[in-house]
């Protein structure tokens, strides 16, 4: 199997031995980039996006309504619920620590739906909203240490994504953002997806943040002034920092293909992957 995360381009950022032509149709295919065009809209969740249209290195790109990234689920309401169900979701992997978990519980019993526990941060040895502090000098610093830290973690979710009949599927911690980002990020740079859309599918967050607060700030105040105690940079979205962790990947690993590889994702795993979500 052809490793797409570390293939050789041109200059102009053309794979080699990619015809120019096909390389061209990929790069000028119409992808929605815009965070209207990529959310699922619920009630009582601000970052549930899907991965679909991200463009490959060798001109296909991602399946749409096939993988999703999102904030916490645990809030929904009826309507989330019927609006969830709805999308076919058959896997769900929940990123967030046991003590999330304990605190504020889960997404409740969907028919249909296999539901994972991959504590991502309690792999990495930090606490869940201390991304930043002062251990990290920088997010970027803090998105490396975490994945390297949370390697095995992100591995085992990205093999349960890859299980057969787990598509579609849904993965998630609590804003979307950090550790959300970090398997984002990964599970696209493995599949060969360009590195600019792997940066651009992080910055979208951006765009969540003020109606996470506003209702953060109505629905559960307490957790909105805690939010406000943190240092600023563990609440902004730097796409620079996700862009240094995928160069971190393919520095240290060469790909972020290895990097899943020495963090114990089973053979064949990745080519399942590439099946069930790449397309053209």
């Amino acid at each position: 199997m052809r490793d797409h995360s570390s293939v050789e381009r041109t200059d102009e950022g053309r794979p080699a031995g990619l015809p120019a032509a096909r390389f061209a149709a990929a790069t000028l295919r119409s992808r929605p980039v815009s965070f209207a065009e990529r959310t699922v809209a619920f009630t009582t969740c601000f970052n549930f996006r899907d991965l679909g249209g991200w463009r490959t290195v060798d001109g296909r790109h991602v399946r749409w309504r096939t993988l999703y990234r999102a904030d916490t689920l645990h809030r929904f309401d009826d309507e989330d619920r019927v609006r969830f169900g709805e999308l076919g979701i058959r896997t769900v992997v929940d990123l967030r620590g046991r003590h999330e978990l304990e605190r504020d519980g889960r997404l409740g019993h969907v028919d249909g739906v296999r539901y994972h526990h991959v504590p991502l941060l309690d792999q990495a040895g930090v606490g869940a909203e201390q991304a930043v502090d002062a251990r990290v000098p920088s997010l970027a610093d803090a998105y490396v240490a975490m994945a390297e830290r949370g390697r095995a973690a992100v591995a085992r979710c990205v093999g349960l994504l890859a299980e057969p009949g787990a598509l579609p599927a849904v993965f998630h911690c609590t804003a979307g953002k950090d550790r959300t980002g970090i398997v984002a990020a990964v599970v696209l740079s493995a599949i060969g997806v360009l590195e600019a859309d792997v940066v651009a599918d992080y910055a979208l967050t951006a765009a969540s943040r003020g109606a996470r607060r506003a209702w953060l700030a109505v629905h559960d105040p307490a957790f909105a002034a805690h939010l406000d105690t943190l240092p600023p940079e563990a609440l902004e979205v730097r796409p620079a920092a996700i862009a240094a962790l995928v160069e971190h990947l393919r520095l240290a690993y060469g790909s972020a293909a290895a990097y899943l590889r020495a963090g114990g994702l089973a053979d064949g795993a990745l080519a399942r992957l590439r099946q069930g979500l790449l397309e053209g």
